[in-house]
């Protein structure tokens, strides 16, 4: 460095000011050689001592550097600068050279550093090298000179002018002083920091005695509640708040010696109030001191946020629902009751808005509301709505803050007459063009809708829009799936219906040839019986006259009669001859029972005699009713009415007679499997048929047996096509379908299943006496 920088640098370091000045004055009067460096190893302060001990008679060092005045190896002083710098405390000894032959110095050296506490601590006026508290300041270095003196008898050394003792009172005396500076620039501090807190954040410092009157009143929160700064002090605290028992209990609780923590509302504003007791130095209460703090924005905003978080989680729920659930009445109904019960309402409705009859209305379908109020559920004409409705069909919403207010008389009414007091409606329009809408009601007190409220309820009606065409194409899906399995359940039962069809009218047609083929030949047969029996007579009674006349035959004749056993021919051959004649009548009979059944391919319908086709019926399944080897024969109890000739397709018709007895037989067999044959002897199984009038345009035949019954859960799929409950190869579950539809469709009657378990079953066919003329060809032929 330069002279002339070195000047310079000492001209301004003499602009350093410091506020230890009265410290360092009484250290320069200490009875011990002290100085103090800054961090540039440049002198700021030096006791006398040292300008004595060093021979340093122009006591104007300040500012110069430690290297210039004392000289010594810069590397040793770099050394233990460093050393300082890390907050090290370094000592070493020097011995001086020799001046007398006899003494000899030592010099005892002690370096510590020294630290900023504040930032006015140390601070260049000219802005060079400014400090922060907490900075490394420099060093402090104490010297201590020593004298060593030699002789005959021992070796000794003494401090040249002051005992150990005074550098222990001088560093004592430092430590004191810089304490008490500390301290007290630490108060100053921070009385300002309390000061400036007080002043500029929103809260009251206030402090009361023990007989509650304010001695401290203080702080920018009491601009809130309309009070100055010591405004309320020597005021009674009972006298203020006399109507707020809340704070007296408070204040009271915490005189008594408890600390206390409480929330206080002033109007809008909100205050957190912690106050502690206060004592003397003896434990004796003198009052109490508090703080109040403003939290009123921080309680609206949790209050914000809270209410944030719940509509959030509203619409989290709602979100979730019409994700998971295709159920819109569920959907709808879980919505509308979340909205009322987290917006406090007392009603909330959906509503319908439809037009689709000859009259619109608004359909009120779902209702959320306390259980004291009545249930408006329903449909309301939309005439008598009125001009309130237009703005919801135009999809604006519906604000209404307090129906006093409303201009128009009949919208008044109208809403004064539901109870209501405040409304917000909310709509929507599906993309099949519906209207719905959210109606939210307050009946109680009328209170103005806020923001939040009705960005919520858009939201929701958001959610709810997607589950409304959400649950239409999901109804349009299901409605489209449902009509495509009744095409092919119809296609199946109609391919099913069709091959029985054809099956039936090949075997007609094949009954129907075989009975012709069978009834000429019987029809012969039946004839020359009745010729052979004239013919037979007439030869038995010739015989007999022959006896008559001639009572004593040849020989011949006796033996041959007798080797015949004429006698028993003459009785038996009538008889045979009879039964033969009865043989060949069955045998007409059955196929005059097979022709009349086998009469499938009937074109129109005809008047016929019911009770002959149910006869021809009962005929072909005689073979099942009459006895088996495991149970009696079948008891058939016919009821016949006086019925007129029925306009019908017979044949049909006796195909359900032998559907329905068929399946009473099958019953029948199957019960009787777990019976003895006593127990069916004593409880036998009947089947009745009745036949009467109805009225005067229809008539009634029911078939009924006693057999096991039928279960409700199969009664209600009896004429279901596909559906049996036999065994898998003994049925197809086409037969009573296809009864049904002959019943229904072709004869436009009913017929209906009367049954119950262990109560036997019961058929009743309805049919009309006559057809409409418009009746077309049998389309189940």
């Amino acid at each position: 460095m330069t002279y002339k920088a070195l000047k310079k640098q000492e001209t301004e370091y003499h602009k350093i000011r410091l506020p230890y000045e009265e410290m360092f004055e009484q250290l320069m009067d200490a009875p011990a050689a002290i100085a103090i460096l800054d961090s540039q190893m440049r002198y700021v302060k030096v006791s006398k001592r040292w300008l004595k001990d060093y021979q340093l008679k122009d006591g104007n060092i300040i500012g110069q550097s430690h290297y210039q005045v004392y000289g010594g190896d810069p590397e040793h002083w770099e050394e233990i600068y460093q050393r300082c710098e890390t907050g090290i405390v370094h000592t070493w000894e020097e011995e001086l050279p020799q001046e007398k032959s006899d003494i000899r110095y030592k010099i005892k050296w002690e370096a510590q550093p020294w630290y900023v506490k504040s930032y006015s601590d140390f601070q260049d006026n000219y802005g060079k090298n400014p400090l922060k508290k907490g900075d490394f300041g420099g060093l402090i270095l104490f010297a201590e000179k020593i004298v060593i003196a030699e002789n005959k008898n021992n070796n000794y050394h003494k401090n040249a002018d002051f005992f150990p003792s005074k550098e222990e009172e001088v560093e004592a005396l430092i430590a004191n002083i810089y304490e008490c500076r500390q301290s007290e620039i630490a108060l100053r501090e921070s009385q300002e920091h309390l000061k400036a807190l007080i002043t500029n954040t929103p809260i009251i410092l206030y402090a009361i005695d023990k007989n509650g009157i304010f001695i401290l009143s203080e702080g920018k929160g009491l601009e809130a509640i309309g009070k100055k700064p010591g405004e309320v002090v020597g005021q009674s605290v009972f006298d203020l708040y006399v109507d707020r028992p809340d704070i007296l209990e408070q204040i009271n609780h915490v005189l008594a010696g408890a600390e206390g923590s409480w929330i206080t509302d002033f109007g809008s504003v909100i205050f957190e109030n912690k106050a502690t007791p206060l004592r003397d130095i003896n434990g004796q209460k003198l009052g109490l001191i508090g703080t109040a703090t403003d939290i009123t924005c921080r309680v609206k905003a949790e209050v914000e946020l809270t209410q944030q978080v719940q509509r959030e989680k509203l619409l989290n729920r709602l979100t979730n629902q019409i994700r998971n659930s295709l159920d819109f009445n569920t959907v709808i109904e879980t919505a509308v009751q979340e909205i009322q019960q987290f917006l406090l309402l007392d009603r909330c409705q959906f509503v319908w808005y439809l037009h689709e009859t000859s009259e619109p209305y608004w359909d009120v379908e779902k209702e959320a509301r306390h259980s004291e109020l009545p249930d408006l559920r329903g449909r309301y004409k939309a005439h008598k709505i009125g001009a309130l409705a237009e703005q919801l069909l135009r999809l604006e919403i519906l604000q209404i803050d307090d129906v006093e207010n409303v201009s128009e008389p009949e919208w008044k009414h109208l809403l004064s007459s539901l109870g209501f007091s405040s409304i917000l409606a909310m709509p929507t329009r599906s993309l099949n063009g519906a209207i719905a809408v959210i109606n939210c009601v307050r009946t109680e007190v009328a209170r103005p809708w806020n923001k939040s409220e009705v960005e919520l309820l858009s939201a929701v009606m958001n959610q709810l829009a997607i589950a409304i065409n959400q649950a239409e194409l999901y109804a349009e899906a299901k409605e489209k799936a449902e009509e495509l399995e009744r095409s092919l359940h119809k296609l199946k039962t109609t391919q099913a219906q069709l091959i029985h069809t054809e099956k039936i009218s090949n075997l007609g047609q094949l009954v129907a040839g075989i009975a012709h083929e069978v009834n000429n030949p019987v029809a012969f047969i039946c004839g020359n019986l009745h010729i052979g029996i004239r013919y037979t007579a007439d030869l038995l009674k010739h015989l007999e006259l022959y006896r008559t006349i001639y009572p004593n035959p040849p020989v011949e004749i006796e033996e041959h009669a007798a080797q015949i056993d004429l006698d028993f021919i003459t009785e038996d051959l009538p008889k045979m001859l009879s039964s033969m004649v009865f043989g060949t009548d069955r045998i007409r009979d059955i196929m005059q029972s097979l022709r009349n059944f086998s009469r499938v391919e009937e074109t129109y319908a005809k008047p016929v005699n019911i009770h002959e086709g149910l006869d021809s019926t009962l005929t072909i399944l005689q073979h099942r009713l009459k006895k088996q080897c495991k149970r009696p024969a079948i008891k058939v109890i016919k009821e016949y009415g006086d019925l007129p000739l029925i306009e019908c397709y017979s044949g049909q018709l006796n195909q359900v007679f032998m559907n329905i007895l068929a399946n009473a037989i099958d019953a029948f067999d199957e019960y009787n499997s777990t019976r003895k044959y006593a127990d069916i002897e004593r409880n036998p199984n009947m089947i009745l048929i009745r036949t009467e009038m109805l009225d005067d345009f229809h008539v009634v035949i029911r078939i009924k047996d006693n057999g096991p019954g039928i279960p409700e859960s199969v009664v209600s799929h009896l004429f279901d096509p596909f559906f049996t409950t036999k065994p898998t190869g003994k049925g197809t579950g086409l037969g009573l379908s296809i009864s049904h539809q002959i019943v229904t469709e072709i004869h436009k009657g009913q017929i209906r299943c009367i049954s119950a378990a262990g109560q036997g079953t019961e058929f009743a066919i309805e049919i009309p006496i006559e057809q409409q003329p418009t009746l077309h060809q049998c389309t189940a032929c």
